[in-house]
């Protein structure tokens, strides 16, 4: 598959970065995470802060089906799907 400019700059970005090691994107904007778990070859992890987890989300959704992408939601929205569970049950 060819790759965009885009996407080779990101490779290009990433690939000295050391696998052991963690790294902060700030200011990374959300329209870019798609690219960005497109071009690595290496697992990743994103912790965002939870206010930004449904702006993401939106972006990542194509990823929803992918057996490699996990999304757990805030604490928030975990805590009260998990009262509404003890409330139907």
């Amino acid at each position: 598959m060819k790759q965009s400019l885009f996407a080779k700059k990101l490779v290009a970005l990433f690939s000295g970065l050391d696998i052991n090691n963690s790294y902060v994107l700030d200011g990374f904007h959300h329209d870019f995470f798609l690219s960005l778990y497109r071009v690595l070859d290496v697992p990743a992890f994103i912790l965002l802060p939870d206010n930004l987890f449904d702006a993401v989300l939106k972006y990542l959704s194509v990823l929803q089906e992918d057996r490699f992408v996990v999304f757990v939601p805030p604490l928030v929205a975990l805590f009260l799907f998990l009262c509404f569970c003890f409330l139907v049950v």
